[in-house]
C-alpha cells in the first residue's frame, strides 16, 4: 500500500493500496476512510478483509504526504510595480498581492521600506508562508514620479 503523495491543491486525498496475492495477482483495492486536504504528513491504517478464504486478513499503516504549494507574488501597482504614483510628499511602500492555488487571493504583503522622494526603487516583499503554502520573496520596482 501507499499513501498519497502530492502538493497541496485544496482537494481531499485518501491513501490507497493494491492488495496482491500469489504470483502477484491483484486480489483487492483499498482506499482509506480518512481524507486529508491540508499540507502535512498523515498516517492511515488500511485493512484488507479476505472474502474468499484463500488469504489472511491484513492491515498496514501507510503515510501520506501533502507538500506545501508555492504562491505567486504580484506587485499591486501599475503594470505589476510595487507602487506607482506621482510625488505627493507621503511615504509609500511596495505592496504585492499573494495568490495561491486556483487563483485564490491569500492577501497582501508590504515591504518594510518606504520612500517619499521621486525616484525608482527596488524593494523586497516577503510572504512568510502558512500551513499550506511555502514562504516566498520577490523584488519589486516602485515608481514615484516627479
Amino acid at each position: 500500500g501507499s499513501g498519497y503523495f502530492g502538493t497541496y491543491d485544496g482537494q481531499a486525498h485518501a491513501a490507497t493500496a493494491t492488495v496482491t496475492g500469489v504470483g502477484g495477482a491483484v486480489v483487492g483495492q483499498l482506499v482509506s476512510n480518512s481524507t486529508h486536504t491540508n499540507a502535512g504528513t498523515y498516517s492511515d491504517t488500511l485493512t484488507y478483509t479476505d472474502q474468499t478464504g484463500n488469504y489472511n486478513n491484513a492491515s498496514k499503516v501507510v503515510k501520506s504526504y501533502i507538500l506545501k504549494a508555492s504562491v505567486t507574488l504580484t506587485g499591486a501597482g501599475l503594470n505589476g510595480s510595487g507602487y506607482f504614483g506621482t510625488y505627493d510628499g507621503q511615504a509609500h511602500a511596495a505592496t504585492a498581492t499573494v495568490t495561491g492555488v486556483g487563483g485564490v487571493v491569500l492577501g497582501q504583503v508590504v515591504s518594510g521600506t518606504t520612500h517619499t522622494n521621486a525616484g525608482v526603487y527596488s524593494d523586497t516583499v516577503t510572504f512568510l508562508g502558512d500551513a499550506n503554502y511555502k514562504a516566498a520573496s520577490k523584488v519589486l520596482k516602485s515608481y514615484i514620479i516627479a
